[in-house]
């Protein structure tokens, strides 16, 4: 009897086991699309198409490391988030990041309400600036607290802080911060994140290969991401 007990007990206790799933997003009448696919075991793979070849990029997170697959004349290249944002951030100037952290520049996102995205309703946010003016007239983000799409709200959370670290170190950490607070209260319908305003349009529960989350190749060094990606006139 005890075991019996014991045993629905740790069932009760257990988190939730999550299968495979496929995000797709796209911004309203546009040809860019986002292709989220996300495995039982957190591993998760982004690929961006864009208008062209040269706006389109793709990413692993692989046992918790986060990878730029960038592709150019020379084939795909693999580039660690740690020194993409470090390139990146070579690239603007000092003054620009002091400015960008001034108080008057903390980006904030409150909730106004609900707001339904294709279908789908959940809690709406701006974005506004430390003086209250709104950027946009339309929300940042609404976010779904839907357990079904659990798993790419978590997905989400681990993208944005694992590849956004330039967002803290030119915008601020409060700025930074705020985001993150918005992308933890669920999944995202809709965010101003991957060209433009993109809005979730589907999802699919089927099983993905385990291939879709293999690095193509051995990540570059430092030095080689800079070679790679200046050769391709993409810093």
């Amino acid at each position: 009897m005890r075991a019996a007990v014991a045993i629905l007990l740790s069932l009760a206790l257990a988190k939730p086991a999550f299968a495979d799933i496929t995000a797709k997003y796209a911004p309203p009448n546009s040809a860019a699309t986002v292709r989220l696919e996300i495995a039982s075991n957190g591993d998760v793979r982004g690929d961006l198409y864009g208008k062209t070849a040269k706006q389109s990029s793709a990413f692993i997170i692989r046992n918790g490391q986060y990878y730029f697959l960038d592709t150019g004349p020379s084939g795909i290249g693999v580039i660690r988030a740690e020194d993409m944002n470090r390139l990146l951030l070579e690239k603007i100037d000092p003054a620009t990041r002091a400015q960008e952290q001034q108080a008057d520049n903390v980006l904030s996102f409150p909730e106004k309400g609900l707001a339904t995205v294709n279908g789908r309703t959940g809690a709406a946010f701006d974005m506004q600036v430390g003086s209250g003016d709104l950027l946009s007239p339309e929300s940042w983000a609404v976010m779904s607290s839907d357990p079904t799409l659990a798993p790419i709200g978590a997905a989400m959370v681990r993208v944005f802080k694992l590849s956004m670290t330039n967002v803290a170190m030119v915008n601020g950490q409060q700025t930074f911060r705020n985001m993150l607070s918005v992308l933890k209260r669920g999944s995202p319908l809709s965010a101003v994140l991957f060209f433009g305003s993109a809005q979730l349009q589907s999802v699919d529960f089927k099983a993905i290969p385990a291939t879709e989350f293999a690095l193509p190749a051995k990540p570059d060094t430092f030095e080689a991401a800079r070679n790679r990606l200046s050769s391709e006139g993409k810093l």
